[in-house]
């Protein structure tokens, strides 16, 4: 399809101001409609703020990449350029990475999500530019990855809320568990290694330095998806550890 640098910019900010628009509409009606919500502190608010908007953003992001790998792409044919349904999909992802970094520099700063956000940025930016279809090929599978990011949130409200008791707590906390192992644990470094074992294949090592992109185009993206396979197991075991402490209450 091309890189047009003006469209994929106008798409960017487009879900950038969405995704402030959620937030702004949660920090209005939040109050209204979650029992006990008053309660929590303005840091805590601003949490469920951010988290409501992420967990809107990943429903959205994962029903766009779910219609792909189910009605455009079910044979998981990788292409020389990316299509321009996975030139939207990237633009929506890199505009909730901007949203969500900015948010974070502004309350918890916390570094594994702005290495996080770093990383997805610059190999998001690479196949985008290059429109590079083996690049995004992978990245699409990694974007299955937002599954148990609403199970996520949800827990993490409730819990807030002093919601431990209840039994969609443990319906959701057993979802965010499996969701979790599927989309990131397993899928994530199968993505990875199916990344880097494409460079052995004579036709997709030449789509990676297709429209002049370097062959650091290649090392980079397999760099960085493998280090975000890697960031899974360390949360991974951060969630597993946490639902250990609550069920031993």
């Amino acid at each position: 399809m091309g890189y047009n640098i003006i469209s994929s910019s106008l798409q960017i900010f487009a879900y950038f101001c969405w995704c402030n628009m959620v937030h702004m509409l949660l920090s209005i009606y939040s109050d209204k409609y979650f029992m006990n919500f008053h309660k929590l502190k303005q840091k805590d608010k601003d949490g469920w703020y951010n988290r409501g908007t992420s967990m809107t953003h990943a429903i959205t992001q994962f029903s766009i990449v779910i219609y792909y790998w189910i009605y455009i792409n079910p044979n998981r044919v990788i292409y020389p350029t990316m299509s321009t349904y996975e030139g939207f999909a990237f633009d929506t992802m890199v505009g909730y990475i901007f949203y969500d970094t900015i948010n974070e520099l502004r309350t918890n700063r916390e570094i594994d999500t702005l290495i996080h956000h770093i990383m997805g940025f610059i190999s998001h930016m690479l196949c985008r530019v290059y429109d590079n279809g083996v690049g995004s090929h992978f990245t699409m599978m990694i974007f299955l990855a937002e599954l148990s990011t609403p199970f996520l949130h949800t827990c993490w409200l409730m819990n807030f809320l002093k919601m431990t008791k209840n039994p969609m707590f443990l319906v959701s906390a057993a979802l965010l568990v499996i969701c979790f192992f599927i989309s990131r644990v397993l899928l994530a470094p199968y993505a990875a290694y199916s990344c880097i074992m494409s460079y052995n294949n004579e036709i997709t090592r030449a789509y990676w330095t297709l429209n002049g992109a370097p062959v650091a185009n290649f090392y980079l993206n397999a760099v960085i998806i493998s280090l975000f396979a890697l960031l899974n197991f360390y949360w991974f075991y951060c969630i597993i550890k946490m639902a250990r402490k609550e069920l031993s209450k």
